[in-house]
């Protein structure tokens, strides 16, 4: 299972004497705030264009060939010819750390409690209409052995090029403290904390649309911790996420954008095939969001899924999110009926505690089950394709 980092604290959801703005009016905000810029982008681009015809500089891409690509299948190689190798240097190629550090031996263990699910890869994609695609480079993140997105950062963003004039330019290099992921609308969000920002800041979210070989701002939010009341203080800006403080907003508002916003999963091609487990999981989950403050970028909402597995020999896997310890029961079964026999602290190495005694009541209808926690509550899981 995908160790999140560590969850230190519960974020404080209610604040005192702020002035939550009505979700409609915000995106109304937004949307009004597009056209403006849309039509600035488009004089500026015109004004550039006669402008610059001697230095090159703000010249738009035309839509290129299949000729012009070979520079990405050229990348793609030297990418999938160095994990074979197992010698993927940064020195070497320019791409994000985060694109690379996990692949290499000596300092994998520094990102391995954070990226165990992730399988990384590349696709092309054009990002902004213009006729020309964009190679992306990043991560998938899915339930441990199944095909199935683990539920939050499920398409992350670790690198974008673009082509200039037949040439290879990078757009985006995300840094240490920096994830990028796919949003609704063609849109990209960018997740910003730690060395990054200054406190009281904790987390800056800002959403982007790519432009040419350029990310242009449409909106974003931030949180901040107030020392004196130890809550947390939540902002929306269609400006400068970083700076604007006139708005503030509830968590709950904060939690509504993202949910609207933020849950796209995009399906990168694997650098590398995993091999397949022998045995088939049926995979039920259940979708779950907290706002948490994490070690690495302060505090925001993290989307999960609790899941069962249930494979075809009598066996199976069971993970109610209820402690956060990355570990998970595995359980034998029968027709309504999931007996416990041990709890997997350690995934990587498989190892744990055995148990004996702890039973669920499970029912299946359709492509839906129906589970039975310790508190005699029911909850609804629902079948996802594997």
């Amino acid at each position: 299972m995908r160790k999140r980092g560590l969850l230190l604290l519960l974020v404080s959801a209610v604040l005192t004497g702020c002035q939550p703005s009505d979700i409609s009016s915000i995106i109304g905000d937004v949307l009004d705030k597009e056209e403006a810029v849309e039509a600035d982008d488009a004089a500026e681009a015109a004004t550039d264009a006669g402008a610059s015809d001697e230095s090159g500089a703000g010249q738009s891409n035309s839509a290129a060939s299949d000729e012009d690509y070979g520079v990405y299948e050229d990348l793609i190689s030297k990418i999938k010819e160095g994990l074979e190798k197992e010698d993927l240097k940064l020195s070497e190629l320019d791409l994000s750390e985060k694109t690379v550090l996990p692949y290499v031996p000596e300092t994998s263990e520094d990102y391995k409690d954070n990226e165990d699910n992730d399988v990384y890869g590349y696709l092309t994609k054009d990002l902004d209409g213009n006729g020309t695609k964009e190679l992306i480079l990043g991560a998938n993140s899915y339930i441990a052995g199944t095909k199935v997105p683990l539920g939050s950062y499920d398409s992350v963003i670790y690198d974008i090029f673009t082509l200039k004039d037949g040439n290879l330019v990078h757009v985006l290099k995300a840094n240490k403290d920096e994830r990028y992921f796919f949003a609704a609308d063609g849109e990209i969000f960018k997740e910003q904390g730690g060395e990054n920002v200054t406190f009281p800041i904790c987390v800056v979210g800002t959403f982007y649309k790519f432009a040419g070989d350029k990310l242009d701002i449409v909106d974003g939010i931030r949180c901040e911790f107030d020392k004196e009341t130890e809550e947390d203080i939540f902002y929306y800006s269609t400006q400068d996420p970083y700076k604007d403080s006139s708005n503030a907003v509830s968590f709950e508002k904060i939690d509504e954008i993202i949910d609207k916003r933020c849950n796209e999963f995009v399906e990168f091609t694997k650098f590398v095939d995993s091999s397949e487990s022998a045995k088939k999981a049926t995979v039920y989950t259940r979708t779950m969001s907290e706002g948490f403050r994490y070690s690495e970028l302060g505090c925001w909402v993290d989307r999960y899924k609790a899941y069962i597995k249930f494979y075809d020999d009598n066996t199976g896997e069971l993970d109610l999110k209820y402690n956060g310890e990355g570990g998970y029961y595995k359980f034998t079964y029968d027709e309504n009926k999931i007996h416990v026999t041990g709890w997997i602290n350690n995934p990587d190495a498989g190892v744990g505690d055995k148990i004996d005694g702890i039973e669920y009541e499970y029912k299946i209808e359709g492509n839906t089950l129906k589970f039975k926690d310790e508190e005699g509550e029911w909850s609804d899981f629902v079948k996802e394709e594997n």
